[in-house]
């Protein structure tokens, strides 16, 4: 019940604004149809003493089915996507960047939110709750825009209170990061007393056809151990395409139980070893979309690993090319994942999984200023 308040509270609060919007609107650097990514969302121009805005509600609604060994596990419509974004620029110094998801509201609302002060022209600092300083493509991609996620992905720390500064040249960008450590990582004792360390390096080489995205963490357990976690993001730009190369290697405390479907066996240390290739070409009003992951994680506490490899092909159409509409996507994508298991999970059957998405995407520009 308390959703649905807070979620009419903000629809009164937001409409008004965005009936002044269509009057005269214009959408301030839109996501590229090809990258659809966290890092792509833009802030509007600064202008010296005075506040500038952009408002958007994100959504995506899907329909699902997911057949397991010939089981249907899975055949219903979601709304997998439901909140607003709001970027915002104070003067030349000072930006603001939040998002609120209406699906996981009261409780985990407030997916992020921090101020970015912009010290000079190359170095700024980031204070809030942030967007973790992790490397790859893919887990820099907002959610909604992935069919199929790696295990990691699928459920690593994404934001967290800290503090982060970043230094930019023209071509390449280092990011330090300290931030509040969830259970994900931290021992029940050291709750409130573990920080993480990040270090991101983004480059662009060669004309932007070659860009970086590496990260390496020390995410702290207790007062003498850490977990290490080196995330790398490769991307092949041309014309009207791109390939990403992403790995992802490091130890977390998880509970993978239902993810396998064996009896719960609790949180246990796992090792995540993952590789992801992908592809995206552009043409006319059409993206199509290939996909393939291998996953492997290695439970240290009960000596037992499983396998999953992954394959999906997409295609995305946008029907429309005015300003407000030409973000609006039709989708349709078919997952393919296959799950093995060794030592002592070796007596479990392969599960292979079929998987179905169709829907509709739309991050919706409300109001601008």
């Amino acid at each position: 019940m308390k959703t649905k308040q807070l979620t009419y509270f903000l629809l009164i609060l937001f409409f008004p604004l965005y009936l002044q919007a269509q009057e005269d609107y214009t959408i301030i650097n839109s996501l590229n149809p090809i990258t659809d990514s966290l890092s792509q969302y833009s802030h509007p121009p600064k202008e010296i003493n005075k506040i500038k805005y952009n408002l958007y509600f994100d959504t995506r609604a899907d329909y699902q089915k997911k057949i397991t060994n010939d089981n249907t596990d899975i055949n219903t419509f979601n709304l997998k996507t439901a909140r607003f974004f709001l970027t915002s620029s104070f003067s030349d110094k000072v930006d603001l960047t939040m998002r609120y998801s209406v699906n996981d509201a009261p409780s985990n609302g407030l997916e992020f939110a921090y101020l970015t002060v912009h010290l000079d022209k190359k170095w700024s600092l980031d204070i809030g709750k942030v967007i973790t300083a992790w490397g790859t493509y893919e887990i820099d991609y907002n959610g909604a825009d992935l069919y199929i996620q790696t295990m990691v992905t699928e459920d690593l720390e994404l934001c967290a209170p800290g503090v982060g500064l970043e230094y930019k040249t023209d071509n390449q960008a280092f990011y330090l990061q300290t931030v509040k450590v969830y259970d994900q990582f931290a021992a029940k004792e050291q709750l409130n007393n573990a920080l993480g360390h990040l270090l991101q390096w983004r480059g662009s080489f060669f004309d932007n056809k070659f860009e970086t995205r590496y990260g390496y963490s020390l995410m702290q357990h207790d007062k003498n151990k850490y977990y290490n976690w080196v995330t790398l993001g490769n991307r092949f730009n041309a014309k009207n395409m791109f390939v990403e190369l992403d790995w992802m290697y490091g130890e977390r405390l998880v509970n993978y139980s239902s993810n396998i479907g064996i009896e719960d066996n609790g949180v246990n240390l796992v090792r995540d070893n993952a590789i992801s290739l992908s592809s995206k070409y552009h043409f006319n009003q059409w993206n199509p979309y290939v996909k393939l992951m291998y996953n492997n994680r290695e439970d240290l506490n009960n000596q037992s690993t499983y396998h999953v490899f992954s394959a999906q092909a997409a295609v995305e159409y946008y029907p429309f090319d005015t300003k407000i509409l030409k973000d609006i996507r039709f989708f349709l994508a078919y997952d393919f994942r296959q799950t093995s298991f060794e030592k002592s999970l070796e007596n479990l059957p392969t599960k292979n999984n079929h998987e179905i998405f169709c829907g509709v995407r739309w991050l919706i520009p409300l109001a601008n200023k």
